[in-house]
């Protein structure tokens, strides 16, 4: 038992000494950093760099310079220090760049000791700059207004169909980028939207397909699409029709003289429907082109409500007198 009370006694004394011996090391460090800080140094001092304005009509196409290092002597610890945890900003501007070649332009970092003298203490001495010059990938910005394209499949419930076209909104979109990507834009295209059996009117938000491409902008990204929806039937009239291009020396009779049309026409539009609304005709010269013995009826206008016209027949028998 007496050995085990030494044994206790001793680790506490040993346990002792090490934070005894801890303290001094800190202390010591304490006392040691502010007076290595407080010497001067050659030594790198680094500045990040905030490009400002770019000239008319140029954009970015690949990252900037970040940083630019200088070379001192004379600076303290404190500011070396400091440096590393918070490097200085300074501003480029770009609008008196020089063109090497290409799309490649250079700015003198030279340029740039006005703001970096900013930032350092007046008894500084700058030694050397790196890199000596800073490179753009500068392209040409260009603008133009390109189509929308939309992207839908659609299937109609038996008996439904579209009204009218559908409507975009809007038609165009500004899109703005390099000029040998936006030179190669025909047009734009949405998301693709699925409808399955639909029988309800269309009005929705559709999101374009963008570019892989950072340095293209749009004015929108989205499209307004509307269209109506309704039921349709069928309708049937029996319509004269006229010809084309007859020789004023020459008289056609043709069988029949009437023909009948078929079509679709919503069901809320189907008391609207007036013959006076379709023209048919046939072209006398085309017939007599192609060496054909009938004439082909064409429809002519339709209201824009109807759909999926049929001509019974479409092909009417001839005969000339003179």
């Amino acid at each position: 038992m007496v050995q085990s009370i030494k044994k206790k006694s001793q680790r506490i004394k040993n346990s002792k000494k090490t934070k005894v011996f801890l303290l001094c090391l800190a202390l010591a460090f304490l006392i040691w950093v502010p007076i290595k800080l407080s010497k001067l140094y050659n030594g790198d001092f680094y500045f990040e760099l905030k490009i400002g304005e770019l000239p008319k009509d140029k954009l970015l196409l690949s990252p900037p310079p970040k940083m630019v290092e200088i070379a001192v002597d004379g600076m303290s610890g404190y500011y070396l220090l400091r440096n590393r945890m918070n490097p200085p900003k300074i501003d480029v501007d770009l609008k008196n760049i020089h063109k090497v070649r290409g799309h490649t332009y250079y700015l003198a970092t030279q340029t740039l000791m006005g703001d970096i003298n900013r930032h350092l203490p007046s008894d500084i001495k700058v030694l050397s700059l790196k890199p000596d010059s800073l490179f753009f990938d500068l392209g040409v910005s260009k603008t133009r207004k390109i189509p929308v394209e939309v992207d839908l499949k659609i299937d109609f419930k038996q008996g439904f169909n579209l009204v009218n076209e559908i409507t975009v909104s809007p038609k165009e979109i500004e899109v703005t980028g390099p000029e040998n990507i936006i030179d190669t834009l025909t047009v734009l295209r949405t998301e693709q939207k699925e409808f399955l059996e639909l029988n309800k009117p269309i009005a929705l938000t559709v999101p374009i397909v963008k570019l892989d491409s950072k340095e293209v902008r749009y004015n929108q990204t989205t499209v307004q699409l509307a269209a109506e929806v309704e039921e349709f039937t069928e309708a049937r009239l029996t319509m004269p029709f006229t010809i084309a291009n007859v020789p004023s020396d020459v008289e056609v009779t043709t069988f029949p003289n009437e023909v009948e049309i078929v079509f679709q026409i919503p069901i809320s539009a189907y008391k609207e429907i007036d013959k006076n609304d379709f023209k048919i005709g046939c072209d006398f010269r085309r017939s007599q082109k192609n060496e054909l013995s009938y004439l082909i009826p064409v429809m002519l206008s339709q209201p824009d409500f109807v759909s999926s016209v049929r001509i019974i027949p479409d092909q009417i028998e001839f005969f000339i007198s003179q």
